[in-house]
């Protein structure tokens, strides 16, 4: 079933993990407690017989796709290697929680033990004694006595089984991909060394793969040689890692323009007709074209798209698709209650209802029929996509359209694309002589074409042949494919790529909480000088240039940002856009079956529980690693013994549920690295959390009810990522003892005389290591003094910094002191030259700090947002922020006039005006009704542009946003000619604006809300233009020989001309 596969995995690539076991073996083996144990040459044994094992891993893990006993023994190894990690996790656990016994001091004595001994039968204690073979401390705990007693018995019994391991191995002679020079026992074997993780990024390093990873040539061999049962070569000592791409996204439409015209025209005309149904194999590109058709239909007034999972709850179904309609479900629990609000969301619009996926007519039978057939008007339709074509006749589809391949030359055209972006097809003649053997044997499968187009951009062009010379011997199809990709991938990248198999289908993962979670999980492993959290994030880039894994919209998202981008670490630190990512349904299936768990193999991550689920957790999972519950509302609370039985839990993600309240026993969770305990409705967390002294990530955004943390929060010494946000929470004293944090969002500095001691903003001084921090509060601080001793400027990695204060009402001094105070502690607050990002919000001085437009202070700034100001009342220059991509000034009420001092500075320009600015946006501007661009039409004065110099004006901007100005009378239109690259303008709430023309190079358009615009002049380029209740426009003059793609008139104007009335006919029919 889809819902236990979903719910538990292994995840384990032992060749992947198997070096680093033994490395922490060795550690173990060396330490100084282990002499307490009398186990020593046992774990000594069973490093030796894991030594013996490791080279013929990879083999195994190639051959386990076709042999069933070597799945079954590679199963069997990776049950004892999780033996292994539980007991080495342990052991280390122990050890700290009882340093404080000084093992090898004096206080080592053969005396009798404590009283309390006695609680233990005498001959259980004996054997115990007898077991450990060396002295006892004479205050050990009885229970650290027993510990080590049953440690020594779990080794032992895992000895054992290893001794028929390596008589399972002999039988399925399993070839070494590593030539041994004979057996190495381990007194002689290599020291493992961990490498030094460092925490800052060169820019010059290029990383992608771990170096001691198997290099990707000698995996595809090792796919030829082990299915031939040759010997394997070892691996190549020149291994370079593979180079940083362009990302592929799932917004790469090629060859289905017809389709998607063809569907849109029958959804849109065809009267009566309720259900069509897409039908095709997987990786065909049904839901493509489902998402495009679905972004098309815009006549539909509702448009919802539904991902229907196999093990769909009709209750959760319904509740997506009411809030997708814009309903909201309440407390709405049956699914009668939720029937009567469907119905009246939908009752009398036209809609149209996208079905993704479906693997039974269920859903619709037994679900949505009859509610649907009773608030279904004849021009509403219902889209399906689906693998089997009788579902399409068990739902009496009036249409089926069945998903072909791409033709040769669009599947060239993606391979092209996905091999060498933005090259011209016809100059890669690397690829000619062969694009035909490739594009058969994909069978024009859209993700077919990525995947193997994802491994050939790694290859230098002269391995192209000898990749695609192995696929010859492959059968077609999309599966042998994706597993040579598999394959392909470095040990450390397969582990990674498992992982994402646990979130459910057609799930955005956040880029932040994977790449924190493999990290929890010593998935990641640094080599260079380079953070681990960059390393992770190249990682995930990787997965994303092989097409394993998709990046969601990235060309809709904050719309400025283009995919070359996405690869610089500026990209990276822009935390702005939440980028996310998905993965293909087929690759999830693929991934699924390398991790779905057997009998013999204890599960290690689980996801997606049910309440009742989590309160019956069956004594096999009891080692798990992960458990993810995904936007579970119907969880109110958290199992009273959950925690007692999950000790070696690293990650824990409880995000969206409805829990109120965590118990005590979250301490328990001894290695947990990863809390997730974001948009919950707790209101505070347990003294025990401080217990966690692994702990790395510790997420609370969106906890709008917290009110209190553990005042002992700085024993989190190992914290990393603290996200909180609620504006109640006391930050509690200490905090700048937890000199590793990152992450710091947000510091919140509360009034005086709340209860509790809280944390002084001078203690951020101490945090030399945050990349990202916010402070609200920030009129709180009571002098510039106290500011400054925040170190803001020693902070040489901030990338991404949010300063903000209260409300002005919580403040009771004089207005003009506030005023006077807040701007010293602003100018105090001044950033190292290391940022990119930087929010100001409710600051209350009247001009803002110095530094914020001088560029060589902020030489990297390529994000800046300027929200609520209440008394500023004149822009500064920002025109020399080199960098600056994107510009925000949002609900600054009391600025009038913004002159030319706001582009050109004071005096002569003799520099380009921003010359890397992007995107412009204002909106919220109350009083602002004149921007002056008079300098541009040669007013004179000193800040005439002299004609020689000829420097530039916005040469890169492409997008202006106007958003509830509502005074502003007109457009800076001399200002805007100059800037050439202006591509997309957005009007709305302009309600003085009258006219709108002269931008020749505009090519989308949308206006809303401009009640007194009349005359629109179509511009040259245009290809996209959407009006919305602009009741005063009575023409739009040269319609009729515009070359529009896409068109919406949401309000019509009241006066039109039949030329242009025939026009707009012809494009809608034309589209």
């Amino acid at each position: 079933m889809e819902k236990r596969i979903e719910a538990t995995a292994t995840m384990m690539v032992p060749s992947a993990i198997m070096d680093d076991i033994l490395e922490r073996l060795s550690d173990l083996i060396e330490s100084q407690g282990i002499m307490l144990w009398g186990v020593k040459a046992a774990l000594v044994k069973l490093k030796d017989k894991l030594w013996l094992i490791k080279d013929h891993l990879i083999a195994a893990e190639v051959k386990e796709i076709q042999d069933a006993d070597v799945r079954c023994w590679l199963n069997k190894v990776k049950d004892i290697m999780c033996d292994v990690e539980d007991i080495i996790d342990c052991s280390f656990d122990m050890h700290r929680s009882t340093t404080n016994y000084e093992y090898g001091s004096s206080s080592m004595s053969t005396a009798p033990p404590p009283p309390c001994v006695s609680l233990f039968s005498p001959s259980l204690l004996s054997s115990a004694y007898k077991k450990c073979k060396c002295s006892i401390p004479r205050n050990m705990k009885v229970k650290t006595i027993f510990h080590h007693y049953k440690t020594g018995k779990r080794i032992e019994a895992i000895n054992e089984r290893m001794e028929q391991i390596h008589k399972d191995r002999e039988q399925l002679k399993l070839v070494q991909t590593v030539q041994i020079q004979g057996s190495v026992p381990s007194h002689q074997a290599p020291a493992y060394k961990r490498p030094e993780t460092t925490s800052r990024f060169i820019e010059s390093e290029v990383v992608g793969i771990d170096e001691d990873a198997e290099p990707n040539r000698e995996q595809l061999k090792l796919v030829q040689t082990v299915r031939n049962g040759g010997f394997v070569p070892p691996r190549l000592s020149n291994f370079q890692p593979s180079q940083t791409t362009s990302l592929i996204t799932e917004s790469n439409i090629i060859g289905l323009e017809v389709e998607t015209k063809h569907l849109v025209t029958l959804l849109e005309n065809v009267e009566g007709a309720c259900v069509f149904a897409i039908v095709g194999m997987a990786g065909s590109g049904k839901t493509t074209l489902a998402k495009e058709v679905y972004r098309k239909s815009e006549n539909f007034r509702i448009r919802i798209f539904v991902h229907v999972t196999q093990d769909f709850k009709e209750t959760n179904v319904l509740k997506q698709i009411i809030s997708s309609a814009g309903g909201y479900c309440n407390e709405a629990q049956s699914r009668q209650e939720l029937y009567s609000l469907l119905m009246e969301v939908l009752r009398g619009n036209q809609f149209l209802l996208v079905l993704d996926d479906l693997w039974s007519d269920q859903v619709w039978e037994d679900c949505l029929r009859d509610p649907f057939r009773d608030c279904m008007s004849s021009t509403s339709k219902v889209l399906i996509t689906t693998r089997k074509r009788k579902i399409a006749g068990q739902m009496r589809a009036a249409y089926i359209h069945e998903m072909k391949g791409l033709s040769d030359n669009d599947a060239w055209s993606l391979l092209c694309k996905v091999v060498a972006p933005g090259e011209d097809p016809e100059g890669i003649d690397n690829l000619k002589d062969v694009r035909m053997k490739i594009i058969k044997k994909c069978e024009g499968l859209p993700l077919a074409i990525m995947v193997i187009g994802g491994i050939l951009r790694r290859k230098s062009r002269k391995e192209w042949k000898e990749v695609i010379s192995y696929t010859m011997d492959f059968s077609s199809g999309i599966m042998p494919i994706l597993e040579m990709s598999y394959m392909d991938l470095p040990s450390n990248l397969k582990q990674c790529f498992l992982y994402c198999s646990l979130f459910p289908k057609d799930y955005h993962i956040n880029q932040t909480q994977l790449t924190r979670m493999w990290i929890a999980l010593d998935l990641v492993k640094t080599r260079r000088e380079i953070s681990i959290e960059n390393l992770a994030e190249f990682y995930l880039k990787d997965l994303v240039g092989r097409s394993l894994l998709q990046l969601v919209d990235a060309s809709s998202s904050s719309s400025y940002i283009k995919e070359q981008e996405i690869q610089s670490p500026l990209y990276s630190c822009f935390e702005d856009v939440d980028i996310t990512y998905k993965m293909h349904d087929f690759v999830r299936e693929m991934a699924i079956f390398r991790t779905a768990s057997g009998d013999l193999v204890k599960p290690r991550h689980q996801s997606n529980f049910r309440v009742e689920e989590l309160e019956d957790i069956p004594d096999r999972v009891q080692s798990l690693k992960s458990l993810l519950v995904f936007q579970s509302y119907n969880m109110k609370e958290i199992p009273h013994n959950l925690f007692d039985r999950l000790k070696h839990l690293r990650v824990l993600s409880l995000n969206g549920t409805e829990i109120q309240y965590v118990p005590n026993s979250l301490g328990k969770l001894s290695q947990l690295r990863y809390l997730d305990l974001s948009n919950t409705l707790i209101t505070e967390l347990p003294d025990a959390l401080c217990n966690l002294h692994f702990l790395q990530t510790l997420d609370l955004s969106g906890c709008l009810k917290l009110n209190k943390l553990p005042k002992d929060l700085s024993r989190l010494q190992r914290l990393r990522h603290f996200h909180v946000e609620s504006q109640r929470v006391i930050m509690p004293e200490g905090l700048g003892r937890l000199v590793h944090l990152q992450t710091l969002w947000e510091f919140r500095i509360l009034i005086k005389d709340t209860d509790g001691v809280q944390c002084n903003i001078v203690e951020l001084g101490s945090l030399s290591e945050l990349t990202r921090l916010a402070i609200e509060g920030l009129d709180r601080v009571p002098s510039g003094i106290e500011a400054r001793n925040a170190m803001m400027c020693n902070m040489i990695h901030l990338t991404s910094l949010k300063l903000g204060c209260g409300p002005m009402e919580e403040v009771w001094e004089e207005k003009s002191k506030v005023m006077e105070r807040i701007e010293e502690v602003f100018e105090y607050l001044r950033p190292s030259p290391s940022l990119y990002n930087l929010w100001v919000s409710n600051f209350f001085g009247r001009g803002l700090p110095s530094w914020i437009s001088m560029g060589e202070l902020l030489p990297t700034l390529i994000f800046l947002e300027l929200k609520g100001l209440p008394n500023l009342q004149q822009l500064p220059s920002l025109a020399h922020l080199r960098n600056l991509k994107q510009l925000r000034v949002w609900d600054i009420c009391s600025i009038v006039n913004i002159g030319a001092d706001f582009v050109f500075g004071q005096g002569q320009m003799t520099e380009d005006a921003f010359p890397s600015l992007e995107i412009l946006s204002f909106r919220g501007m109350d009083q602002w009704s004149v921007w002056n661009d008079s300098i541009l039409e040669g007013s004179g004065g000193e800040g005439e542009i002299k004609q020689q110099q000829k420097p530039q004006i916005l040469p890169r901007l492409r997008s202006l946003e106007l958003i509830h100005c509502p005074v502003l009378k007109s457009l800076p239109w001399g200002l805007l000619r100059h800037a050439t690259n202006l591509t997309e303008l957005y009007l709305g709430k302009l309600e003085m604006l009258e006219e709108i023309g002269g931008l020749d190079y505009v090519k989308t358009l949308h206006i809303s809300q401009c009640s007194k615009l009349k005359t629109l002049q179509l511009l040259p380029q245009l290809l996209s233009l959407e009006v919305t209740d602009c009741p005063a426009l009575e023409d739009v003059a040269n319609l009729q020989a515009a070359s529009l793609r896409d068109i919406n008139f949401h309000v019509f104007m009241k006066d039109i001309s039949p030329k242009n009335k025939a026009a707009l006919k012809r494009m809608k029919a034309g589209y």
